[in-house]
């Protein structure tokens, strides 16, 4: 079975803001929608650069070549679709194929790319979550069950 980068790095973003407490009660939900179509939000922009969730500090997510290997082999339409958005020549990907010291590399910016269509689906659900929390709050405010 392949490994699923989305539902991972949408894992490690819900961890990320559990321990970080950057979402609550009074984010913008909406604002930050539309500041993620353009580029990460300030309020988010730690994310990004986060080596738990992406690597994008260190440039590795896995630590390890062979890991991040495996990741890429069992997603070849993520590598392809990393190409085609620029973010490798084929000069590039043909050096990425010669030489494991880019495999991570190419895991990390997997992630990069995938992070804000992660971090949308993220956002909602804890908007989702947060709206339930105060009806909730609400009922029982008035008493209700």
């Amino acid at each position: 079975m392949a490994y699923d980068y989305k539902e991972a790095i949408k894992q490690d973003i819900r961890e990320y803001l559990n321990d970080n407490g950057e979402i609550d009660s009074d984010t913008d939900f909406r604002e930050l929608e539309n500041q993620l179509d353009k580029l990460p939000p300030i309020e988010l922009w730690s994310i990004f650069h986060n080596d738990s969730v992406t690597g994008g500090y260190s440039r590795s997510y896995t630590f390890d070549q062979k890991t991040a290997k495996e990741h890429i082999n069992g997603n070849i339409d993520l590598l392809q679709r990393l190409c085609f958005e620029a973010y490798y020549t084929s000069d590039e990907l043909f050096d990425l194929f010669m030489d494991d010291e880019e495999w991570e590399a190419a895991d990390t910016n997997i992630r990069i790319m995938l992070l804000p269509e992660c971090l949308h689906e993220v956002l909602e659900e804890k908007r989702e979550e947060l709206e339930e929390a105060e009806s909730l709050d609400e009922d029982n405010a008035f008493g209700k069950d």
